[in-house]
């Protein structure tokens, strides 16, 4: 189950009346910046390397990069070179030769400005990928012997060094989006994930408040929780990380559809339904207008203390 978030522009490019120019010049600007969302992107995949970052890569390729294309250029950014080899060898057989590989680190600001450079779309699917426990993993399993599955223990998981999800969740995505504005970036897609007002789900209690900092981000001034709609339905399964990578797809081909709309994604009962054509707004039109949004939900962990004392939702 994933949120995603599509915002053009970024709230930091907003104006204010200090420093005003003229209509006419404003007018140009606007149209030449709608001359840019409609022209084929250079687009950018952070999280190249992890399992859902590789699937847009693939569809991305498959689809065509280059002159004449729906797509002008692909870069996909990874944390080291044995992961950009690893990736090549993952997609040697739809051809590399349009993808362009690029090392970049979210804890470092300066190596990810060469990533985002000449970009027009940035699809973030940066993520903490956290290390199960062994040892707790060990234990669970003789507990459950013992007691003949009467008595069940959870594992506990650890992550790497620079890794945890305070760090790539919430301090690494605020340095990817500074990155973009700083760099001229029109659109992003923001991958996160659901469970982030529930400060008791697994993935929190079990994984150093993983999703609680995906929703941090969330919440941060520049993305402000109002203005985005959020499609809730039946949640029966996860969703396919083919179908999520074809919808993050569609939110960076069409972002005059997509900007600015934050909404749920999840799989409804098997053989019920429309299955997803690449329609973005019919897949929206869902929403029926509705500007759903977490405001309520968050209070409940906004005042859980970080490791400064202070509540999670302060900036």
């Amino acid at each position: 189950m994933s949120v995603i978030r599509s915002l053009s522009g970024l709230l930091g490019f907003e104006r204010g009346n200090a420093g005003r120019v003229p209509v006419e010049e404003e007018n140009q600007r606007t149209a030449d910046e709608a001359k840019k969302l409609a022209a084929p992107p250079r687009i950018l995949v952070t999280g190249a390397a992890g399992q859902t970052g590789r699937l847009v890569l693939r569809r991305l390729l498959q689809m065509g990069v280059g002159p004449g294309c729906q797509i002008a250029a692909v870069r996909g950014m990874v944390r080291s070179e044995e992961s950009k080899e690893d990736v090549k060898q993952a997609l040697s057989d739809v051809g590399t030769k349009e993808l362009e590989l690029v090392v970049g680190d979210i804890a470092d600001s300066a190596s990810l400005l060469p990533a985002f450079a000449d970009i027009d779309t940035v699809i973030v699917l940066t993520s903490a990928k956290p290390n199960i426990s062994k040892v707790s993993l060990a234990g669970m399993i003789a507990l459950k012997l013992v007691t003949f599955g009467s008595v069940v223990s959870k594992p506990s998981f650890w992550f790497d060094e620079r890794g945890t999800p305070e760090q790539v969740d919430w301090l690494g995505q605020k340095a990817q989006f500074d990155a973009a504005v700083e760099s001229g970036v029109k659109h992003v897609v923001l991958v996160s994930s659901m469970c982030g007002t529930k400060p008791d789900h697994f993935l929190n209690t079990q994984m150093d408040n993983m999703v609680l900092w995906k929703r941090k981000v969330s919440v941060d001034d520049r993305m402000s929780p109002e203005e985005g709609a959020v499609a809730d339905g039946p949640v029966t399964t996860t969703v396919p990380r083919e179908d999520l990578a074809e919808v993050c797809i569609q939110c960076s081909l069409q972002p005059q559809v997509a900007a600015g709309v934050s909404f749920d994604l999840c799989s409804g009962r098997e053989g019920e339904g429309t299955p997803f054509d690449g329609s973005l707004s019919t897949l929206l039109a869902q929403l029926n207008g509705q500007q759903y949004t977490y405001t309520e939900a968050d209070k409940e962990f906004c005042a859980m203390p970080d490791d400064k004392g202070r509540g999670l939702c302060c900036h």
